[in-house]
């Protein structure tokens, strides 16, 4: 063992020992020499830590995973939430993030009890071309159970090099209905801008979702946005930013910049003890002259928060939905080694909003506030819970609020107790869809549930705060500063 005599030193003994219950089971002391004038610091304390696990430890393997381990740890204890160390693997997987590109199956998927269902297959993927559809019921992937398995470790799974073959079993419709899908990883290049033309009373929307900020995200949104224009009179814009975690700096200033011309900062960044320093994006010569309106919840946070104050702040703009997530830090990537196969995300300042507010756990509040539909709150119904008359359970509340939405009775309470009303709706539901009518909520009637409740979720016409932004976007362009909406 390498140098453990030098390292043992500040110590005196090293005790071997176990630990049982808070009392010492001590064993064999191991005695090193003393060293004359030998001083510890932290590398050298480090350095015996590592040394005397290689050398006495009964679960000792490898030092590099210890080494990683010291490096998440001695960031970790920064207790900043947004700083972290980044290995390898978990660089690649930033840089993914960064420019929404990764090498997969292109699918969603989303956690529903035990196993992972599939909410969209992306057009043009080796998924869609595998025959993979939404609804599908994952349950093996490489040969592997994924029950229980987070959705983040099913799709360390799936990924891969390019080129790497996959094999995945699902359920689709019943739990006889087990097929094997094999693809071929590629690359996925995930679009960050979604685009739509939409109408009412005679006005045209450019309906704008912005789902990240990335590197491309801004040449994207350029060219969709001209795309919509070509041959269509849009009369305002209405930009989505919900659930937009953020993204990069450089990218939100090129948006803004294309919907409002100023010469003020269009934010502060605050370093310690330092006064804020303005960030000015006047690159581009262009302004959106029609109005706009923006779509805000407690899921946007960071650049979706810089898009949204800067966008109210200098347009006028109205902000509709919840108030945001607060994130009001920056982060700066530093990296270990010439090759940059690992690096470290600090916290390094803070921004402020141009009318230098600091929005940290607080967020940006909406000018227009509306809650989401009541549909977000049905949860998905677990397909391995057959449950029929005269039981209680979760799934059962979750099955009733959703037959309630769908119409199959006004009057089926929502309380998890399956009574003859909802069983009465379930077998109009299981009628209406070709399933056998049973009155009994099983795997196949929870699938065909599933998929109704994820075709609600994505329809705009159920969508309250999307109809209120349109509300708000008709009444100032109808009656321009007269407008007066109401909060309901």
């Amino acid at each position: 063992m390498k140098h453990l005599e030098r390292y043992l030193i500040p110590i005196g003994t090293l005790i071997v020992g176990v630990i049982l219950g808070g009392f010492f089971l001590t064993g064999e002391e191991v005695k090193i020499p003393n060293i004359p004038n030998f001083k510890s610091d932290p590398i050298d304390e480090i350095n015996q830590l590592l040394d005397a696990i290689e050398e006495y430890s009964m679960y000792y393997e490898e030092k590099d995973p210890l080494i990683d381990g010291a490096m998440h740890g001695i960031v970790a204890a920064l207790e900043d939430p947004y700083s972290s160390y980044l290995n390898e693997e978990e660089l690649k997987e930033f840089y993914d993030h960064i420019y929404a590109q990764y090498a997969g199956a292109g699918i969603m998927i989303i956690q529903n009890g035990k196993y992972p269902v599939i909410n969209t297959v992306y057009e043009n993927t080796p998924a869609s071309k595998s025959g993979l559809q939404r609804g599908d019921v994952i349950y093996e992937v490489e040969g592997q159970s994924v029950a229980d398995l987070t959705t983040s470790e099913i799709a360390a799974l799936i990924k891969g090099e390019k080129g790497a073959e996959r094999s995945m079993r699902i359920y689709r419709g019943s739990l006889d209905n087990s097929i094997e899908i094999k693809l071929n990883v590629d690359i996925i290049s995930q679009e960050t801008v979604t685009t739509e033309v939409l109408t009412q009373d005679g006005h045209k929307y450019g309906y704008v979702s912005i789902s990240m900020f990335s590197e491309g995200t801004y040449e994207e949104m350029k060219k969709d946005i001209e795309a919509l224009n070509t041959n269509n009179n849009l009369n305002g814009y209405i930009l989505d930013v919900r659930n937009n975690p953020g993204g990069m700096l450089t990218t939100v200033k090129k948006m803004i910049d294309y919907f409002i011309d100023t010469d003020e900062p269009i934010l502060y960044r605050k370093k310690i003890d330092e006064e804020p320093v303005g960030e000015y994006a006047n690159s581009i010569d262009s302004e959106i002259s029609k109005e706009i309106v923006v779509l805000i919840n407690e899921n946007s946070a960071s650049a979706s928060e810089i898009f949204a104050a800067t966008l109210e702040y200098y347009g006028d703009h109205e902000l509709v939905g919840k108030t945001t997530y607060g994130k009001g830090t920056v982060q700066n990537t530093f990296f270990f080694t010439q090759d940059q196969e690992v690096a470290v995300k600090l916290t390094v300042e803070t921004w402020l909003t141009p009318g230098k507010d600091w929005i940290q756990d607080v967020g940006v509040a909406p000018t227009v506030e509306i809650d989401p539909a009541a549909l977000e709150e049905i949860g998905f119904i677990d397909f391995f819970e057959p449950l029929k008359y005269d039981t209680v359970h979760t799934e059962i509340s979750e099955m009733q609020a959703l037959l309630k939405k769908l119409d199959y009775s006004d009057t089926i309470r929502t309380d998890g107790y399956f009574d003859l009303e909802t069983k009465n709706a379930l077998q109009e539901f299981q009628e209406d869809y070709q399933i056998d009518v049973t009155g009994e909520l099983n795997f196949e009637t929870a699938y065909h549930l599933n998929i109704k409740l994820m075709e609600l979720l994505e329809s705009k016409e159920e969508d309250v705060q999307l109809n209120k932004a349109k509300l708000v976007l008709k009444c100032k362009i109808d009656e321009g500063e007269a407008c007066e909406y109401s909060q309901d």
